[in-house]
Order: structure tokens, then C-alpha cells, then sequence
């Protein structure tokens, strides 16, 4: 904190605030995403190939295997 403290006493309170409103809001944005948020994100973005879009409907899934997300991403498409 040594650096920063000249700098802190040159502040005006508005600043101040600014400064403690920025550090709050990026401690909250640090939570750590669990795992399936991450594979949701990431397959919404992917793209269906057409050849792999023509095969559906051309397989038979288990009931394990319709559960998987990456699998519902492919039927939804």
C-alpha cells in the first residue's frame, strides 16, 4: 500500500469512491465458474457441420449419453 498512499491522500471522496466501487466489483466477478457452466458456454458457440446435421435422427442414444450435454447441444441444433 506504501505506493499508493500519497496518491489515496490526493483524492477527492467522489474518487475515493469510485476507486472502493471498481475494487468491490472485481472481487465479485472472480467467483470461479463450475465446470458444466463453462462446457454450456463453450458449445453454444460451436457450429453444427452440415454433414454431422444430416445424421440426425440416424443414431440410437442411451439414456446416458442423451443426459450429456455436448450430446443435447448436437440434437438441438
Amino acid at each position: 500500500m506504501a505506493p499508493y498512499v500519497g496518491l489515496i491522500r490526493g483524492m477527492s471522496l467522489e474518487e475515493k469512491r469510485v476507486v472502493v466501487a471498481f475494487i468491490v466489483d472485481s472481487m465479485e466477478e472472480q467467483k470461479p465458474k463450475d465446470n458444466a457452466e463453462i462446457i454450456r458456454k463453450k458449445y453454444r458457440s460451436l457450429q453444427v457441420s452440415p454433414e454431422l446435421r444430416h445424421l440426425r435422427g440416424c443414431i440410437k442414444l442411451t439414456e446416458e449419453e442423451l443426459k450429456d450435454d455436448r450430446t443435447q447441444y448436437i440434437l438441438n441444433r
